[in-house]
């Protein structure tokens, strides 16, 4: 889902405008007519043998700022048309909340890749991975307990900052000591910051990052668009995030990514 390029894109030959006449008509008739007739463009596409469209709303970015809730409005009428559609990639500058299909952010399919990021990152640091001290600013329980559950064998060291103690993480510290000793602190105090090696923000952007890329049947993939893949080849996945609670254990869905061959690439 995107933005038109440029504003006679809007009245090109593939957005299924009838009236030819609009395309010479004044500014203001213009702006009557998309308000009214909403001309999107659909596009098929195809990722990974997995059939999608391409959604391109009749604005370009700067009508975002302009008419913000009339690109809202137009937008949801477009996707309330996609009835088989289950998940889309939000490239516009404004959140898409529905309840009828998922909305892939990337940030639950980026903590199984974390261990790759998090050496590749000591080793241009210099730094042994035993070393590696990891804060982990806790604001989403559930994102910042898989994000746990992928990196716990792989370190030593590792903070949980919660300022305003708003999570109980009781539990999953127990369970993480018990399979390996590893004792996570929880923190109220941003000062531990500061001499960490890896601050990931569970309500931002994890590792400061917001994409990287994966390779996947010798194709690469930002891993933001190939959440989508994965979202539809793996049910255990879709369940998990779409539940928010482990269905499945990490361990079957990093099983998954392995046996599918995917592979992180690059920061």
């Amino acid at each position: 889902m995107e933005y038109s390029k440029f504003r006679e894109d809007i009245f090109d030959k593939n957005r299924n405008i009838k009236n030819v006449f609009v395309k010479i008509a004044s500014e203001s008739v213009k702006e009557k007519y998309i308000r009214k007739k909403n001309p999107y463009k659909l596009e098929k596409t195809n990722m990974a043998d997995k059939d999608g469209y391409i959604l391109t709303i009749p604005f370009v970015r700067d009508d975002m700022y302009e008419d913000s809730e009339a690109v809202k409005e137009l937008t949801g009428r477009a996707l309330d048309k996609m009835d088989d559609v289950e998940i889309i990639k939000n490239n516009l500058d404004f959140p898409i909340e529905r309840n009828d299909f998922f909305v892939s952010e990337a940030k639950y399919l980026m903590p199984f890749f974390l261990v790759d990021a998090i050496k590749r990152h000591a080793k241009a640091k210099k730094i042994e991975m035993k070393n590696i001290d990891v804060v982990i600013i806790g604001k989403d329980k559930f994102l910042t307990e898989l994000i746990i559950d992928n990196i716990y064998l792989d370190i030593n060291y590792l903070t949980i900052l919660d300022e305003l103690l708003i999570n109980d993480f009781g539990r999953k510290i127990y369970e993480v000591f018990d399979d390996s000793g590893l004792n996570i602190t929880v923190s109220q105090n941003r000062s531990v910051m500061r001499n960490a090696d890896i601050v990931i923000d569970t309500g931002d952007r994890l590792l400061g990052l917001s994409d990287f890329k994966i390779r996947y049947m010798s194709k690469s993939y930002y891993i933001s668009s190939f959440e989508m893949i994965f979202f539809l080849m793996c049910n255990e996945y879709k369940q998990m995030i779409r539940n928010k609670f482990e269905v499945v254990s990490v361990n079957y869905i990093k099983g998954h990514i392995k046996n599918m061959g995917i592979k992180f690439i690059n920061l």
